[in-house]
């Protein structure tokens, strides 16, 4: 296993949230950020083409 080499604290999730952009609103997740940064998981379900 490698070594963590960030320097900032991190906070653990999850936590909800919604991004909105020029596409729309979006529910997120939030699984980890710090001073510097996050990351996030978008948990809206994927559109289906229609036939």
């Amino acid at each position: 296993m490698t070594a963590e080499r960030r320097g900032e604290h991190r906070v653990s999730g999850p936590f909800e949230a919604t991004w909105s952009g020029m596409s729309g609103h979006r529910s997120v997740r939030i699984t980890d950020f710090s001073l510097r940064g996050l990351f996030v998981e978008d948990i809206a379900a994927p559109a289906t083409a229609s036939a």
